[in-house]
């Protein structure tokens, strides 16, 4: 029995935080303005952690600098040892 009380009170937690609740005219079951479901709720505490999540990362990005290398590679060449080459013949 207290299983089913707490599914209750977890389905309510979910619906209680529905961002995708539709407006309705009426109101419905005397719950307000907007149909809340659980599944809505779900979806919407998953975008909000994801959210969440991701603004975490790129502020500890932005705090601690991390992330900010910059890579060059730098050779030498022997043009000695190159043949000669017309310049018209490049097309540049």
């Amino acid at each position: 029995m207290s299983g089913d009380r707490l599914t209750t009170k977890i389905r309510v937690w979910f619906r209680d935080h529905d961002m995708f609740g539709h407006s309705i005219a009426l109101n419905f079951q005397k719950q307000g303005d907007t149909y809340n479901t659980s599944i809505g709720g779900f979806f919407t505490t998953i975008i909000k952690i994801v959210f969440s999540v991701y603004i975490y990362l790129i502020f500890k990005r932005m705090v601690l600098i991390e992330g900010t290398e910059n890579t060059s590679v730098s050779s030498t060449l022997d043009l000695t040892k190159e043949p000669e080459l017309n310049y018209a013949e490049t097309r540049i």
